[in-house]
């Protein structure tokens, strides 16, 4: 059900806006990867609206069970986060979905990947 409202919100792009003229000046030394990404993803509306039908398509293929071994392989593309620390410091965050939210600390020089259930 997540993966649906997710998708939704991609499909009609609402959760990563269009970066602004202020932030297009800025220059890219200075962002944070996190908000470089989420500026990227919103500036390119088809790439996150193909993001949010592969969302909502996961979810649908999910509910079925003759399908849910499709949606699982979908899932794999699209529910899975992985993390990367390039530092040389842990650094902690927080991984929310709905009313769930989950701290982790990412070790240095680490990739990990998180599956989302």
């Amino acid at each position: 059900m997540i993966a649906m409202s997710y998708g939704v919100i991609n499909v009609f792009p609402l959760q990563m806006p269009y970066p602004l003229l202020s932030q297009m000046a800025t220059p890219l030394g200075d962002f944070l990867p996190m908000r470089f990404s989420w500026m990227f993803i919103g500036y390119s509306r088809p790439y996150e609206t193909f993001s949010g039908i592969l969302e909502i398509s996961t979810a649908l293929f999910l509910f079925n069970r003759k399908t849910v071994n499709i949606g699982i392989f979908m899932a794999c593309g699209s529910i899975i986060v992985v993390v990367m620390n390039q530092s040389n410091d842990s650094i902690p965050y927080h991984m929310g979905i709905g009313n769930k939210a989950v701290a982790y600390t990412s070790q240095p020089h680490s990739i990990q990947t998180l599956v989302v259930e």
